[in-house]
């Protein structure tokens, strides 16, 4: 027996089997729902008769963003099987960790990653290699040739739940060794659910699919929820950011997810003051905070402009500003969404006042049951009943809720907590300034203090002087960093956060700190 309820592709080609369910610009594809539906149909009997893949077995994937990717999670999903979408930056001596600890019996290759996987498999226990391109060395099965091969019938001997796994997601590792968030069937719906209630998506939108798909903002913000809701998925191979500024001037999109650096890169484009964003209905901001001064130069494009937060173990979509409030409140994040809780507490697990700091909780059923064979992990985040996800944040008299900063990025300086977000909004309003961080450094009369790491513009000079005394006249003395460092670009992970334990790890050796 088979749970229809939650077999979106099998309801999709029953009700609009001719409509377009995702474009793959790269390999120039699309695929209406029926031929989408009769491909995973086809894709999961493979994995179940050729590979032997039973329910609970893990699939890896490692690839570029493609609509085989979307068809692997479909298809396990029809089988009770696990996706493992693998970070494409990852060294093999990274991907092994992951292997070990999530045992996945296939894995799925594009052609950029061949060579190195080839140079560690033999320390991989996987049982099956598969590609997806035409023409693999010959230690790779055919992704197509097996898929010919099956049958292309609902396969529907097996019983599969809302509760059970459907991907692991492992977290982008800023912090340390990645840990890998389950996320149910039943997380993935209600995440779609409370995405199209918050957002408001229509069968009829076209949304652009340009963040990675192994990460949780390009599989499950606008990916999942618009194939949910019947609309259609536009496939970047990787983010382009004058591709996508010509494809919302010609009108073929209708929303768009970036995190915040996206549409910072797309705003510092030479096409960005060009651009018709007339036909854009709902472009949509997450994954960190966005400086102010991004969000108002869409604003003056008259783009509908919206912030929201998440994170993997919580959807990812846990708050939503509303169109109404996307001016007047600029820089919140808004409410939790239709079902979901949300509190702000502190050290003690307290609810915090109006205007205080406490750190972002949540409960719902789209928060992740724990981690995958990580019980110490889940432990430490689920306590009570509440995900705590380390990121502190404030309510206004309004109770809209404002980022502050991450729990372990704030620093602590001469007992004064200082929120780097709050210094790094004031300083992106220095027109000379590209990019910037905010790190803490030791100093040994105050403990730590802030240092400023700064990308110019390309063609700009500045001192750290003028720097400084730029943010002398607004914000307090304890505030301003003591140092100005430049360089030539931000370390990042692939989902674009900037990872800032990379630029403080050099100044921390020899001392305690946590980096």
């Amino acid at each position: 027996m088979y749970n229809l309820s939650f077999d979106w592709l099998e309801k999709r080609d029953l009700l609009a089997p001719n409509k377009v369910a995702m474009e793959d610009l790269a390999q120039g594809v699309k695929l209406t729902y029926r031929e989408f539906n009769i491909r995973c149909n086809r894709l999961a009997n493979a994995f179940r008769d050729s590979l032997g893949v039973k329910k609970g077995d893990r699939i890896a994937i490692l690839a570029l963003n493609c609509f085989q990717y979307l068809e692997a999670l479909f298809a396990v999903g029809k089988i009770g099987a696990i996706l493992v979408p693998v970070n494409i930056r990852l060294t093999g001596k990274e991907i092994k960790y992951i292997f070990d600890n999530s045992r996945p019996k296939a894995f799925i290759l594009g052609k950029e990653f061949f060579e190195t996987i080839e140079t560690i498999k033999n320390d991989l226990s996987v049982e099956f290699y598969i590609s997806i391109e035409e023409k693999s060395p010959p230690w790779l099965i055919s992704y197509e040739k097996v898929l010919g091969e099956a049958s292309d019938m609902l396969p529907r001997d097996q019983l599969v739940f809302l509760d059970d796994p459907q991907v692991i997601l492992y977290t982008s590792g800023t912090t340390g060794y990645p840990k890998g968030a389950i996320q149910t069937h039943g997380n993935i719906l209600w995440n779609s659910v409370n995405t199209n209630l918050a957002l408001d998506l229509l069968s009829t939108d076209v949304t652009l699919t340009g963040l990675p798909l192994f990460h949780t903002g390009g599989l499950h913000v606008m990916t999942t929820p618009t194939l949910h809701v019947g609309g259609t998925v536009v496939i970047q191979r990787t983010f382009d950011p004058g591709e996508a500024l010509s494809l919302i001037h010609d009108k073929r999109l209708d929303t768009v997810f970036f995190v915040a650096t996206m549409w910072l890169f797309m705003m510092q484009h030479e096409a960005f003051q060009e651009t018709d964003f007339s036909g854009l209905r709902l472009a949509w901001s997450g994954g960190a905070p966005c400086p102010i001064s991004v969000i108002e130069a869409y604003q003056k494009k008259g783009v509908c402009f919206r912030q929201g937060y998440g994170l993997t173990e919580v959807g990812p979509v846990a708050m939503v500003l509303s169109a109404e409030d996307a001016i007047r409140k600029a820089g919140s994040i808004g409410f939790p969404p239709f079902h979901s809780d949300m509190r702000l507490v502190d050290d003690e697990g307290r609810d915090v006042g109006v205007g205080e700091v406490g750190e972002l909780v949540f409960r719902g059923p789209h928060v992740t049951p724990g981690y995958w064979e990580n019980p110490g992990a889940t432990r430490e985040a689920i306590r009570n009943g509440w995900f705590h996800t380390g990121d502190l944040a404030k309510r206004d008299e309004d109770g809209f809720v404002y980022i502050v900063d991450r729990k372990k990025d704030m620093i602590i300086s001469g007992g004064e907590n200082i929120y780097p977000v709050e210094i790094e909004n004031v300083l992106y309003q220095f027109p000379r300034i590209g990019e910037v961080a905010i790190i803490g450094v030791p100093d040994e009369r105050w403990g730590e203090v802030g240092k400023a790491i700064v990308v110019l513009k390309e063609g700009q000079t500045a001192t750290e002087q003028e720097i400084l005394d730029f943010l002398r006249e607004k914000v307090a003395k304890f505030k301003i960093p003591k140092s100005v460092e430049f360089i030539s670009a931000l370390p990042r992970n692939p989902a674009g956060k900037v990872l800032k334990r990379t630029l403080r790890e050099k100044y921390w050796i020899g001392y305690e700190k946590q980096v």
